[in-house]
């Protein structure tokens, strides 16, 4: 039937091309191969020629999809390019080579196709691949990611990427959007703390020329974990040969973490008090104030404190996590009247001010001091009748507890005999003189000790003891004459005198 309907004209090799073409097509096995290429580069599509074993070739030729877009032949000596993409599209082969090439060049989005290379050998054979489909799928790069931002008042605008973000308050609820656009395939996007991947919604849109835009929304309320944290938007793509990164450097202000006071329980009189406070982990960083009770302190109102300082030293530490420690210490001299007193520590920033209640730590201060001693009454003026008569003997100290009291009338140390005396004792300090006699007048001081030391009284109890004159006769001269003289002792001492002759009635003139 093939010699029927072929010339007799026609070169025997020639007809037996021709004769059995059909045969080869017909007996072919299809092989297909995904490949991938970048718009805007060049590509080859290899198609195998076997001529070891299946003799040798006659032609290439090449369709997208159905329509044939190149014819090779080198019997034929045809190399030719057909359809709307010819300036583009060459092929190269060599003789025996294992491929013919189909190259395009500067390939375009709308190269997408399947693409078939029919091979036809001069001689049918069994297992010979005669026609392979390569279906190319082309890729664009998306653009660089940009960041958005719905946060702030008025909200941000523009691309924000590769930025510091903030600052905002801790608990602050925030929206960020990181987009990558004109990609193909669809680009993946991804939000990342450090290694930790975030929870973001996504919504994909794709345009008229098939290129793809991801979103990646991520709502966040910040916290003090956020703290010089880095928020990464990573772009992944076939089309990308690493991710592509964006990033926002968070800033974020955070109330105080953490304070304490650091201070002596007990201070003796006249020593340095010192009261340190330290707020950790704040930002910005915290600002400190200092109360006696409810009463503010301040340089000002400590000048007669310590000598050649300030009262009040406070300095800022960089923690270098993002936070600052406001370190404050409180100096000045004890006094018997800071004992007992509340020292109060209060710390705020801008993150707390006028929202909660400030950090605040509080310290008692006990001051140890010698005993402050008074006497009571300063005066006493009772009369030699054999009565008792009691000196109060008051004080202040810390320690409460006495360790000795004494007692000195007129500068001198009383010894206290218990027939003539009560008290004048650690446990009674009040001195009881038992059946007062002129004896006993005179100045009384009381001093108590414990166990910073001794103190007198800051005044002293003078009892006056009255008592009748006494008249004491003696001889004695006058105005060169003999006369008998009266000395009186007596207090009051301002007495009247009256003459008489032992068994007269009558005075003397």
């Amino acid at each position: 039937m093939w010699r029927k309907n072929c010339p007799s004209v026609v070169p025997r090799r020639f007809f037996a091309v021709v004769c059995f073409l059909l045969l080869a097509i017909c007996c072919t096995n299809t092989v297909a191969k995904d490949i991938n290429v970048l718009v805007g580069s060049s590509i080859d599509l290899p198609c195998t020629v076997d001529t070891e074993q299946c003799g040798e070739l006659h032609s290439v030729k090449w369709y997208r999809d159905t329509s044939r877009i190149y014819v090779y032949s080198q019997l034929g000596l045809i190399s030719r390019a057909e359809g709307n993409a010819t300036k583009r599209i060459t092929v190269e082969y060599e003789h025996n080579n294992t491929e013919a090439l189909l190259r395009i060049n500067k390939v375009e989005l709308l190269d997408e196709a399947s693409y078939k290379c029919e091979i036809t050998y001069l001689e049918v054979r069994e297992n010979c691949d005669v026609v392979q489909i390569i279906r190319l799928q082309t890729m664009v790069q998306p653009e660089p990611p940009q960041i958005l931002s719905t946060s702030g008042s008025p909200p941000l605008q523009g691309n924000i990427a590769n930025t510091t973000f903030g600052p905002y308050e801790e608990e602050t609820q925030i929206e960020l959007i990181c987009q990558a656009a004109g990609g193909k395939p669809k680009p993946q996007v991804k939000w990342y703390n450090g290694s930790r991947e975030m929870n973001a919604t996504y919504e994909t849109t794709q345009d008229t020329d098939g290129l793809f835009t991801e979103t990646a929304k991520l709502n966040v309320r910040l916290t003090r974990g956020d703290l010089k944290a880095r928020y990464e938007c990573r772009v992944a793509s076939d089309a990308l040969q690493r991710p592509m990164m964006a990033y926002l450097d968070m800033e974020v202000l955070v109330r105080p973490s953490d304070m304490k006071l650091e201070y002596q329980e007990q201070v003796v009189q006249g020593n340095d008090v010192l009261i340190i406070c330290d707020v950790f982990g704040a930002n910005p960083a915290a600002d400190v104030k200092w109360f006696n009770n409810s009463k503010p302190i301040t340089n000002e109102s400590l000048v007669h404190t310590v000598p050649e300082a300030m009262p009040i030293l406070t300095k800022i530490e960089d923690n270098r996590n993002g936070t600052f420690t406001t370190k404050s210490q409180l100096q000045f001299r004890a006094t018997r009247y800071d004992n007992g007193q509340i020292f109060h520590c209060y710390a705020e920033n801008s993150v707390i001010r006028n929202k909660t209640a400030l950090f605040h730590r509080q310290v008692l201060i006990q001051v140890k001091y010698a005993p402050v001693v008074s006497v009571s009454p300063e005066n006493t003026t009772t009369n030699e009748t054999a009565q008792n008569i009691l000196i109060g003997c008051r004080y202040t100290a810390n320690p409460l507890e006495l360790k000795a009291v004494y007692w000195m009338k007129n500068g001198k140390n009383l010894t206290l005999n218990r027939e003539k005396y009560e008290g004048g004792t650690p446990l009674h300090p009040p001195l009881i003189i038992k059946n007062v006699t002129r004896d006993d007048m005179g100045e009384y001081v009381c001093a108590c000790m414990n166990d910073v030391g001794l103190s007198e009284s800051e005044n002293s109890a003078y009892l006056n003891v009255q008592y009748p004159p006494q008249c004491v006769i003696t001889k004695g001269e006058y105005n060169g004459n003999p006369a008998l003289l009266c000395i009186v002792d007596a207090n009051p001492d301002k007495v009247a005198f009256t003459w008489k002759i032992q068994g007269a009635n009558d005075s003397l003139d």
